[in-house]
């Protein structure tokens, strides 16, 4: 009984472990996107300040 029991605690601690990873994945993607179209606009920045 025991046994089952941590077996089941077990997938459950991994299933969140994966769900946490898959969401810090897509918030670090859309991080890397703001930055990347944070860049693009720079240049058109420095152009106008300049």
């Amino acid at each position: 009984m025991a046994i089952a029991v941590q077996q089941g605690f077990s997938a459950e601690i991994a299933t969140t472990l994966v769900a946490i990873r898959t969401i810090l994945v897509q918030e670090c993607n859309s991080v890397v996107q703001g930055i990347s179209r944070f860049l693009r606009f720079v240049p058109w920045l420095l152009e106008i300040v300049g």
